[in-house]
């Protein structure tokens, strides 16, 4: 098995999430899930991985990617689903080791903004913040020559979110106009994800991972260890 080896933290100690510092978030993972796949199957093919193991190869795999994770398969789709049912249901059969929020094709608008923004250099690793930053301040932001615009049914965008440790005026965030719907959508979804996977605010060990995602129909979550 051939796990994706980039690192979608650059090689950030700071946004990563491992408080030694002395990996990426991509290459903690893959060593926790290479290990855990050789201590429970040995030398078995990744065909006869068991449904958990298997979901979790093909979580890390995505993971690593920066930028809007495009699903060209039946398998990855599927499995991925599978995970984020399981989260709605409480079971949280997949069992990350870190939250993942997933924007999907249902807000594509705010999923493109993020993925862009993360493959551009922001993290991808946040940490929720309480009270949330104001976006008052996204007013001078829109505007002819500014980041957003003034149309019509649109909202200036801001990532990483406006409720993380990372967001804010006054850290380097990434903002764009998008639908209102989509951004109010988006939102709800992300203040649910906190709910229901009992996001701790404020721990800047405590971070949860963001996933632009082409494929899967509707955004979700998937809640960790």
């Amino acid at each position: 098995m051939t796990l994706n080896r980039y690192t979608y933290a650059n090689d950030d100690s700071v946004n990563a999430i491992d408080p030694s510092g002395k990996f990426s978030v991509t290459e903690q993972t893959e060593v926790a899930l290479v290990g855990s796949i050789e201590a429970d199957i040995g030398t078995a093919s990744f065909a006869t991985l068991s449904q958990p193991l298997m979901a979790r190869a093909i979580l890390y795999a995505a993971i690593a990617i920066a930028g809007v994770y495009v699903i060209l398969d039946k398998t990855t789709k599927t499995t991925i689903e599978e995970c984020m049912k399981s989260s709605f249901s409480g079971q949280n059969k997949c069992n990350p080791d870190f939250p993942i929020f997933i924007l999907g094709d249902d807000y594509n608008e705010v999923r493109d903004h993020v993925g862009d923004a993360i493959r551009d250099g922001k993290p991808s690793m946040l940490t929720k913040r309480e009270p949330a930053y104001s976006r008052n301040w996204l007013t001078s932001q829109k505007g002819t020559g500014k980041p957003c615009s003034n149309a019509s049914g649109t909202q200036c965008d801001e990532y990483p979110f406006a409720s993380t440790i990372e967001g804010g005026g006054g850290n380097d965030v990434s903002l764009r106009s998008v639908n209102s719907g989509q951004n109010l959508g988006a939102g709800a979804q992300l203040k649910w994800f906190y709910t229901k996977c009992n996001i701790r605010a404020n721990n800047a060990v405590s971070k949860f991972k963001v996933m632009a995602m082409q494929g899967i129909s509707k955004s979700g979550y998937i809640c960790g260890r």
